[in-house]
């Protein structure tokens, strides 16, 4: 089966380069179908799909990054892969979702603040900010939260919470 996952495969990439090459419009499906093969596969091929990835065999695509970051506890790099390619493709939004969904606050933050991004969820951000176990994390992610919003110019929930969290700190 191996042998045949190789080969099928390998067919996949030449029907993917041929489309590119006479300029025919490419189904995003092909190239999460060839991710899904490679990963799949037994033994899985995560080096070829390394490959295809930064050779750009693979295209980058928001559903390319997202099927990464799930073989991330089998595969390592993928979740660093699915990062830049996340970045490439400036897609702010779910790089930020990435980062709440691990608890990672604060890189979620500083990242709205330096690319401006403005179509995700204070009330999220706050809540997930008063969940951190960490009392200076916790306060850091507030306070970029609350610069990050004076840098928008409007009002914030997170003055609701300032008094509380300043009693905890003490």
């Amino acid at each position: 089966q191996a042998c045949s996952v190789k080969y099928f495969s390998a067919a996949v990439v030449e029907y993917l380069r041929s489309l590119e090459h006479y300029k025919i419009p490419l189904e995003g499906l092909m190239h999460d179908f060839l991710v899904d093969m490679l990963m799949h596969c037994a033994p899985p091929e995560f080096h070829r799909l390394h490959q295809f990835i930064q050779f750009q065999a693979i295209a980058s695509q928001v559903s390319t990054a997202f099927q990464l970051l799930k073989v991330e506890d089998r595969w390592p790099p993928s979740f660093q892969l699915a990062m830049d390619m996340l970045s490439k493709l400036k897609a702010y939004a779910e790089m930020i979702e990435v980062y709440l969904a691990r608890g990672k606050v604060v890189a979620a933050v500083e990242l709205m603040i330096r690319f401006n991004v403005t179509n995700v969820s204070e009330q999220a951000i706050v809540d997930r900010a008063l969940e951190c176990e960490d009392q200076q994390e916790k306060f850091t992610a507030l306070q970029l939260v609350q610069k990050w919003k004076n840098g928008a110019g409007s009002q914030t929930a997170l003055e609701d919470h300032i008094p509380e969290l300043m009693d905890q700190l003490m």
